[in-house]
């Protein structure tokens, strides 16, 4: 009888233990949970402010491009008087769509600026990637138009 009852105050000392013990795992696992979601936020927040900065730096230097194109547009505009008729026809075909084109860019940039603003406050993968894509390809057309510029710069000096 009292091996039995050493026995059972045995087995109820190891099962506490093992309460403790599984008490303390599972505190462990939440507190370990926590951390996990604590990081995971600050993440997203580097990510954001990230994106946030590149953008900017976007904006900026596409901005500038663009000024630079419109400025460079007016001096051969300037320089339109001593084109022969048909010379001034083609130069002038080309100067109203290389401008059309930059004011398409500039209202672009505005709109893609605005709703970058909405992009931000619901911030995800997903917006991420759509801008992205959007400086992408908003840079390709930038390139297109420069070449435009260029050619007629080109064209000029003939």
């Amino acid at each position: 009888m009292k091996n039995l009852a050493l026995l059972m105050v045995s087995a109820l000392c190891i099962l506490g233990c093992k309460k403790v013990s599984e008490t303390e795992a599972r505190e462990e696992l939440k507190e370990a949970k926590q951390e996990l979601k604590e990081t995971r936020i600050s993440e997203s927040h580097a990510v954001k402010a990230k994106t946030a900065a590149e953008w900017q730096l976007f904006k900026t230097e596409s901005g500038n491009d663009l000024a630079s194109m419109e400025s460079d547009l007016m001096k051969l505009n300037a320089t339109l008087g001593g084109q022969n008729t048909k010379e001034k026809q083609t130069f002038r075909e080309n100067y109203n769509k290389t401008k059309d084109d930059i004011q398409s860019l500039k209202g672009d940039l505005k709109r893609k600026d605005e709703a970058f603003e909405s992009d931000m406050k619901n911030f995800g993968n997903k917006a991420d990637e759509e801008n992205k894509i959007f400086r992408s390809n908003f840079k390709n057309e930038l390139d297109k138009v420069y070449e435009s510029l260029k050619k007629m710069k080109v064209d000029e000096e003939k």
